[in-house]
């Protein structure tokens, strides 16, 4: 599927982060990224699509940032298994810490 993985995970990290900005998302805290991880794994959980206002603009930023966040597992899954080592960086690394601090609270 991806040719080059640490290109796309970079391009994916890069619009993650400009998304995180129009939302007003600190990525050094680490508390509210896990409650954001928390309601992205709710959503993906629930395997229902968002229903998004279009007219809400942080509804519909915040549906793309999802899509955003479950891409980059994709890459990073698709690249292992392909045996390609890739790392994210700075804001990747702390989405991965929080969705796995948000999965064991879901599991607790």
């Amino acid at each position: 599927m991806y040719e080059n993985y640490l290109r796309e995970l970079d391009e994916i990290e890069q619009k993650i982060i400009r998304l995180g900005i129009a939302m007003g998302i600190d990525w050094q805290d680490h508390n509210s990224v896990v409650l954001l991880a928390t309601e992205a794994l709710d959503w993906h959980k629930a395997n229902t699509p968002l229903q998004v206002d279009m007219l809400d603009e942080q509804q519909r930023t915040k549906t793309e940032l999802f899509g955003m966040m479950q891409l980059m597992l994709a890459v990073q899954e698709e690249a292992a298994i392909a045996g390609v080592n890739v790392t994210p960086g700075e804001v990747g690394k702390k989405i991965n810490k929080a969705l796995h601090a948000a999965n064991k609270n879901v599991e607790n």
